[in-house]
């Protein structure tokens, strides 16, 4: 049960790594790390197995020190593309995104640079803002928007790289908002980018 989830979490975070490439093209050169603390894992070999019997090619593993606690994580890379979310770029100029398995639920922990931790369920929204005092109404707006629709918001977090700087805000919802809908959430003024990703 265990790898299957692993498997899933695989899946979920290279679906949304391929949906954030700007053109639809490179995706040929994604890659999937996992890396854990323990030297033996008993994960390794039969999730390796999954992932290249679903088309998901596995390329490295890395072996931290540390506790034998600390969980397996999954990243998934995809270089030498333009991100239709700037922001998903990792500081190499790759699209890069981090997930765990938490409490026998895939989750997203890492956008780019931004740690985060949502639960990949639904579909999600990424958007891309300033800190500062006025993002709230930028949240309240987004809220608004999904209301008039009748989108329900299953999660939300956002997360910062420093004060007063650039945050990022990851909201889970159950369906696609319309067109109307991510037209109008592109056009508040706190928004400096968004997209939506289908799980």
């Amino acid at each position: 049960v265990l790898t299957e989830l692993y498997v899933t979490l695989a899946e979920k975070l290279h679906r949304l790594a391929v949906q954030l490439v700007a053109d639809g093209s490179g995706v040929e050169s994604v890659k999937i790390t996992y890396i854990s603390s323990r030297a033996a894992d008993d994960l390794v070999t039969p999730l390796v197995r999954n992932l290249v019997a679903k088309g998901i090619w596995n390329e490295e593993r890395l072996v931290l020190d540390g506790s034998s606690e600390k969980p397996l994580e999954i990243i998934v890379k995809i270089v030498e593309v333009d991100s239709r979310f700037a922001t998903a770029v990792s500081e190499f100029g790759e699209i890069q995104l981090h997930g765990r398995v938490k409490d026998g639920v895939p989750h997203l922990t890492k956008v780019g640079a931004f740690d985060v931790d949502v639960s990949l369920e639904g579909n999600i929204l990424l958007c891309r803002q300033v800190d500062q005092a006025n993002t709230m109404s930028c949240v309240t707006s987004i809220l608004s928007i999904l209301g008039e629709e009748n989108v329900n918001v299953n999660y939300m977090t956002v997360a910062r790289s420093a004060p007063r700087k650039q945050a990022v805000m990851v909201i889970g919802i159950d369906v696609r908002p319309s067109e109307e809908a991510l037209k109008k959430i592109d056009e508040i003024p706190a928004v400096e980018e968004f997209v939506f990703l289908v799980l």
